[in-house]
């Protein structure tokens, strides 16, 4: 008898709790749509007024304000979290909705990458260079960089754009990611006049967003620094991460700096201009992100009839994926190391090859030594499919010399990331020998010490 009462007062008591659940739920329902349309007034108003829709200032004097009404110590951080995720949510409906009604959005969207006070946002839309005004703060000082590869239409209409704005083109290609160019673009900006509240944007692929951004991070320690990606090998990779770095003696991005642009701009019409090998390189970012997070991103590259037509929407998801690791981890501290995952020789053989091979041909490559069986052949079908290559006429010891200076080697040992089946990943440790061993032989698999980081979901 007395456990059966027990059991009615718990079910009478939850059902209580219910109810009062259910309250709360409608009360904070009604007070997020009222949140949510204050934003967007809020939104209008500054974009009205000249304003930066954006006050990174404003939400952290708020998040620090109200964390004091939340009387239970325990819980702070769980609302301050709360409470990020929500001004992110309304940040997000903001723009798109002053966007959409601006008509600036025709067929495209918008991506915000949430780093604080270095938060930024990556526009997606066909035609956007053509009123990138409309975007980017150009009325000040602007150094357009690009490499003699890049139509000169692209930086034409950011230059038409801007009031005061400069040129600076380099010879294309990985070689010139050096120490001299990377000198030559401060330079310019010294001889130019240029301030800390001017800014540099990078027109065309890796290379320039590369170069330029780390100018535009050590310029007066630091100036507004926007990329406009031209090549699918850069709007999927490049665009996102905030990573900017030169070559140096023979060893690549071993000078860089994490430096988050203000903003990025991806014209996808500007694919129509690569030629057939540029543009199957820069699918293996895309595929790289499908093997290690979606399956259904890894079908869709699979199975494609004709690539181009669902472009917009692979470039949207693979950095929809990247997004949420970079947001989560920001300087490569452990989770972003997944985004190497076909780096470790890949760039060894991009450093050996001297320019034979291009970035997405030779991680491509690396993927194919550091995953099971049955996933290096779906990985080589697709590589096939676009014909892009499997393997590379290097010597082992050749390779084996550029990963010893690989910023992911820790003493003895190197970071790889190891995929067993699409849609996951591992992290792991591996010694030099052993690494050394695999180089050697057709890639197989290789047991090593497994980190404590393991992923496998579906969608982000």
């Amino acid at each position: 008898m007395e456990n059966t009462l027990t059991l009615n007062f718990m079910r009478d008591n939850l059902d209580d709790i219910r109810q009062e659940f259910d309250t709360i739920d409608r009360e904070m329902a009604r007070l997020f749509e009222q949140r949510m349309h204050l934003g967007a007034e809020a939104a209008a108003w500054k974009q009205a007024h000249g304003l930066p829709i954006l006050d990174t200032q404003r939400q952290f004097d708020v998040q620090k304000r109200n964390g004091q009404y939340v009387s239970d110590p325990s819980l702070k951080d769980y609302y301050a979290d709360f409470q990020r995720e929500v001004m992110k949510l309304t940040r997000d409906y903001e723009q798109k909705l002053v966007w959409r009604t601006n008509g600036n959005i025709k067929d495209g969207s918008v991506l915000s990458v949430c780093l604080g006070e270095d938060s930024y946002d990556i526009v997606i839309e066909r035609g956007s260079l053509k009123h990138v005004g409309d975007y980017l703060n150009l009325n000040r000082k602007v150094l357009v960089v690009s490499d003699d590869g890049v139509p000169t239409e692209y930086a034409d209409m950011v230059l038409s754009a801007s009031t005061k704005g400069y040129r600076f083109v380099f010879p294309a290609g990985e070689l010139n990611k050096n120490m001299q160019v990377y000198t030559a673009i401060l330079s310019e900006l010294v001889r130019r006049g240029f301030t800390r509240s001017d800014a540099v944007v990078a027109v065309g692929g890796g290379v320039a967003g590369d170069v330029a951004g780390f100018a535009a991070a050590t310029y007066m320690r630091g100036i507004d620094f926007y990329n406009i990606p031209t090549t699918l090998l850069s709007q999927v990779d490049a665009s996102i991460g905030g990573k900017t770095a030169i070559d140096f003696e023979g060893v690549k991005n071993v000078a860089g700096a994490f430096y988050q642009p203000r903003k990025v701009i991806i014209d996808t019409d500007t694919l129509k201009t690569l030629d057939k090998r540029i543009f199957n390189e820069g699918l293996v970012e895309a595929l790289k992100m499908a093997a290690t997070f979606s399956r259904s991103l890894f079908d869709k590259i699979r199975d494609a009839e004709h690539i181009e037509d669902d472009i917009d929407t692979i470039i949207t998801e693979a950095l929809k994926l990247k997004k949420r690791v970079v947001e989560e981890d920001p300087h490569e501290q452990q989770l972003r190391r997944v985004l190497n995952f076909g780096h470790t020789v890949g760039h060894a053989i991009e450093s050996a090859c001297q320019g034979r091979y291009y970035h997405g041909e030779c991680v491509g490559i690396g993927m194919l030594y550091f995953c099971s069986e049955t996933v290096r052949s779906e990985i080589k079908s697709v590589l096939d499919k676009y014909g892009l290559p499997v393997s590379a006429d290097i010597e082992p010891d050749n390779i084996m010399s550029f990963i010893s200076h690989d910023k992911k080697k820790e003493g003895n040992e190197v970071n790889v990331v190891y995929v067993s089946d699409i849609g996951s990943f591992e992290l792991r440790r591996m010694d030099m020998d052993s690494l050394k061993e695999i180089i050697r032989r057709t890639p197989e698999h290789h047991e090593c010490q497994t980190d404590s980081v393991h992923a496998k979901f579906e969608q982000i």
